[in-house]
């Protein structure tokens, strides 16, 4: 009696198989959420070869999923890859992508305290005087890296807890005042943004 092909052994089906099908899932969605960043940004050759490479592995994938559909696992582990390939490709965009953002302070009481706060992280801010429907108020314009956004936030929230402001992301930004990038991927990376500093 001859064995049975590797393939066609229960270890392969019920496990390995389920488990390329994850992982390959994981990989190309991981992909899609940061092509679709690399799109937003303008970024059109990066944005093909992460097209290329997402198309591949989901093609692979898929075609795994339609030659066992008796086998339910597969089409879980499917379903499964892909919602958290979407976590991986946030994580991989936050970690790995140094890219700046923009945020307008709104607020109506003193912000010299902020924006002292804000001078020592490495930053400049743009203040300029306006008048809302409650009377006068100040508007900052902060650009920083997306990494210190919490501890900025948490500061105006500190601060002003009345404020209102809004968070953007921006695709460019140069000439302005940024502390060096404590990444260790800075200039690594082929989608890594590049901000000329001032000395």
């Amino acid at each position: 009696m001859s064995e049975l092909p590797f393939t066609e052994t229960r270890l392969f089906v019920l496990f390995l198989l389920p488990l390329l099908i994850f992982l390959a899932r994981v990989a190309d969605v991981s992909i899609g959420t940061i092509r679709v960043i690399q799109v937003y940004r303008g970024k059109r050759l990066l944005s093909f070869w992460l097209g290329f490479v997402e198309v591949l592995i989901w093609i692979s994938a898929i075609t795994f999923v339609l030659k066992n559909l008796d086998h339910v696992i597969n089409i879980v582990a499917y379903a499964a890859g892909f919602g958290m390939g979407n976590y991986v490709g946030i994580l991989l965009e936050e970690k790995l992508i140094i890219s700046q953002l923009l945020i307008r302070i709104f607020a109506t009481t003193d912000t010299t305290a902020l924006e002292g706060y804000i001078h020592a992280q490495g930053y400049s801010v743009t203040r300029v005087a306006a008048k809302g429907k409650e009377g006068p108020l100040q508007i900052l314009y902060v650009i920083i890296n997306r990494e210190d956004c919490p501890a900025i936030a948490g500061k105006i929230h500190e601060l002003h807890p009345k404020a209102f402001y809004t968070v953007e992301d921006i695709r460019t930004a140069k000439a302005g005042v940024f502390p060096v990038p404590r990444s260790r991927f800075t200039g690594f990376l082929p989608f890594t943004k590049h901000v000329q500093r001032r000395k």
